[in-house]
């Protein structure tokens, strides 16, 4: 073998040797810059996958969600937030909504149990929210809490004409029309056919949206275990919960104060949708349109129930549990205190279950039982201000309510009077023995409950 060959074949072998080393230094220099894109640059870890989300620690972290790469993504809160910093956000607006119609939230978001503090929201846009527009994603586990010390919100509500034309078109709209109306939920503007889930929001809202809750505007898709508590208030439409809402609300509730025209304590307007299990112990102020749970009703409550010390001032149509129904209530309830002003350029329907139930309407296995205050020349009943619709079997308490007619104007077949010792512990199963006692009802030393109430 010659020399030049020697050389060649060792030159070969040193190549060879280096080449294992060089895919090395290759492979981790890009995995170091991949690290560091997801570390330092975007968040604190993650891909973006189910598998690994990506992971959120913080208020920035959290604002990066709403750029249109991460949409789609998957996310995981690490760490509780102090949002404080949002305020300077986007020029001083605030927090930009995650996602929105045109390009829609589709990923997840897990907030993990922890919490965030001190949100500031930009309510510049049509659909305002944490997340301002989801489609078929889901957001879960999310605390939100905000400062609740605020002054208390002028009971004396002077609503204009406006108001009320402005009330009929977003109750007039069809259900396919909803995402033309602006919708404010301090968790999620609208929520499209997505899941919401184990969600806590406890804040102030005062904004003038077409529809506005206080954990979303508009819902058409389900939300689960979710609670809200804090104040609501606008010059439209407004609920504790959800403002229009035409999907699923199981296991939810709120709390505190909704003040607007039409105000609900916990759904505005439920549209074709369904109320499971849910209930509101706020108080609800309003000029026009008032309900304890839902302020119209053309889809189905069941086994839900406004309690509490609520306090409805109205000019209008009133309702403890709903105030206008077209639907079906069953196996619901509610004890509170109605208050009402009289407006006689308006037409004024007061029940204690509910103000007008229509010809769609079907209450059953339902009672009211609370104190029913009302002028003279306000249609006015124990349980409903005026019925065009069914009752198959419903009471109210007599003495708790104060009336001594269970309907004001309309038709009163199933509807019964009781007393409040007949109404009350072992009696109720007596006096109201259409209820189901063995999987729906349970007798307490006070009114019924429902079984699924397990502290009552």
């Amino acid at each position: 073998m010659s020399n030049q060959e020697s050389i060649r074949q060792k030159n070969l072998l040193l190549t060879c040797a280096y080449i294992p080393f060089f895919i090395l230094c290759c492979f981790l220099l890009l995995q170091g810059c991949l690290n560091s894109i997801d570390t330092d640059q975007r968040f604190a870890g993650g891909a973006g996958t189910v598998a690994s989300p990506y992971r959120v620690s913080n208020v920035y972290h959290l604002q990066l969600i709403a750029d249109t790469n991460y949409l789609d993504k998957h996310f995981i809160q690490i760490a509780d937030i102090d949002a404080s910093p949002s305020k300077q956000f986007n020029n001083d607006r605030g927090f930009q909504p995650i996602g929105n119609k045109e390009i829609p939230f589709t990923g997840t978001y897990n907030g993990g149990g922890y919490e965030i503090h001190g949100m500031a929201l930009n309510y510049r846009e049509k659909h305002v929210g944490l997340f301002g527009f989801i489609k078929g994603g889901t957001v879960k586990n999310v605390t939100v809490k905000n400062n609740l010390n605020q002054p208390e919100m002028n009971k004396d509500f002077q609503f204009s004409k406006k108001m009320d034309e402005h009330q009929t078109g977003i109750y007039s709209i069809a259900d396919d029309e909803l995402f033309e109306l602006s919708a404010f939920g301090f968790l999620v503007g609208v929520n499209e056919e997505g899941v919401i889930q184990n969600c806590t929001i406890e804040t102030m809202i005062a904004y003038s949206f077409d529809s506005v809750g206080g954990l979303v505007g508009i819902n058409t898709g389900v939300i689960e275990n979710s609670i809200f508590y804090g104040r609501v208030s606008s010059l439209t439409l407004s609920a504790g919960l959800a403002g229009i809402n035409t999907g699923r609300i199981t296991d939810c509730s709120s709390g505190g104060l909704v003040a607007a025209p039409s105000a609900a304590g916990l759904v505005g307007r439920n549209s074709g949708g369904e109320i499971l299990r849910s209930f509101s112990t706020a108080n609800v102020i309003s000029g026009i349109i008032a309900g304890g749970l839902v302020a119209r009703n053309t889809g189905r409550i069941v086994s839900s129930y406004s309690k509490g010390n609520e306090l409805f001032d109205s000019r209008g149509i009133v309702g403890g549990l709903v105030a206008i129904n077209n639907g079906e209530i069953t196996d619901s309830y509610t004890i509170i205190d109605i208050n009402v002003f009289f407006d006689p350029a308006r037409n004024n329907f007061t029940g204690g279950l509910a103000g007008q139930n229509l010809e769609e309407g079907i209450i059953s296995g339902s009672y009211a039982a609370g104190k029913v205050d009302t002028p003279d020349g306000t249609s006015t009943g124990g349980l409903i201000g005026f019925n065009n619709g069914q009752v198959i079997f419903a009471y109210w308490d007599t003495q708790a309510t104060g009336q001594n007619e269970g309907v004001g104007e309309g038709n009163p077949d199933g509807v019964t009077g009781l007393t409040t010792l007949q109404m009350s512990g072992p009696a109720a199963q007596t006096h109201m023995p259409e209820f189901d006692w063995q999987t729906v009802w349970r007798t307490t030393s006070g009114y019924p409950v429902l079984r699924w109430q397990e502290d009552e």
